[in-house]
């Protein structure tokens, strides 16, 4: 009988079935070669040459040795929502992966935010510049007695923090806020109101005025003509104006004065 070819090899080599299995030299050698080939220049065995485990838990291992956190929370990274967290762990991105999609989406909404206040501001000087030129032909010469009677208005029905605010998002460059605003300022100066005086009407006014404060100092007022991509910002702007019409009719004594507002959905 002849004797395996592994026969002259050490005790502990030729009991070993990675060598018994070979049925010669030949075959031991082409799996050596089959061996290196999954190995990378640092000895470690290439990830990439596996066959992923069919096998859920084993699979999450591999994810782990990967790099991946084993629970959400094990991701750390500054500013990072648990949403964003939850779902870089259910991707099964690595800590590493995780925190440079981060940096990159954290940049890109940085950058489009800059890039919409900037075209905000841009629209507001277009609708200043526009503005002025209109109502600079329509009154002429009497253009900044006009815009005296509006900004008289203004300060006498409006806090400063109000007027700044108007400011900010160009309301005090929108037309029909120069008209209602000029057009009580006048009013206010013939009747004169603007120390307070008393009259026929003064109920209404006050209550005008009092649902203009509340609207005024609403948050979500404020946030919503702050951005015109707010679901509310027409409908709030819309309420002002008519609150605005309102007032103004009231204090001209002219027409039939709807006290009907527009609520806020």
């Amino acid at each position: 009988m002849t004797e395996p070819w592994y026969d002259t090899l050490p005790d502990d080599l030729k009991s070993s079935e990675h060598i018994t299995k070979h049925k010669d030299v030949a075959s031991l050698a082409k799996s050596h070669v089959n061996a290196q080939q999954l190995i990378d220049s640092r000895g470690n065995q290439k990830m990439y040459d596996l066959e992923p485990p069919s096998d859920a838990t084993e699979r999450q291992k591999v994810y782990e040795r990967l790099g991946r956190p084993a629970a959400p929370d094990g991701y750390k990274i500054n500013g990072a929502v648990p949403e964003f967290l939850q779902a870089a762990h259910a991707a099964n991105l690595t800590a590493e992966q995780a925190a440079a999609l981060h940096g990159r989406l954290s940049e890109a909404n940085k950058a489009a935010s800059d890039a919409s206040s900037q075209k905000f501001k841009d629209d507001i000087a277009k609708l200043q510049q526009s503005s002025e030129t209109a109502y600079k032909a329509k009154w002429g010469d009497e253009y900044d007695k006009e815009m005296g009677a509006m900004r008289q208005a203004m300060e006498a029905r409006m806090s400063a923090e109000q007027i700044q605010e108007a400011e900010a998002i160009g309301l005090v460059h929108e037309p029909w806020f120069i008209e209602a605003f000029n057009t009580l300022g006048k009013a206010m100066a013939e009747d004169n109101l603007l120390g307070g005086g008393g009259g026929a009407g003064e109920r209404d006014q006050a209550t005008v005025e009092g649902e203009l404060q509340e609207l005024l100092s609403s948050a979500e007022y404020k946030e919503a003509m702050e951005n015109p991509m707010h679901l509310k910002h027409k409908q709030y702007k819309e309420q002002y104006r008519r609150l605005m019409d309102e007032a103004a009719k009231i204090a001209t004594k002219g027409g039939t004065v709807d006290a009907t507002v527009p609520g806020v959905a």
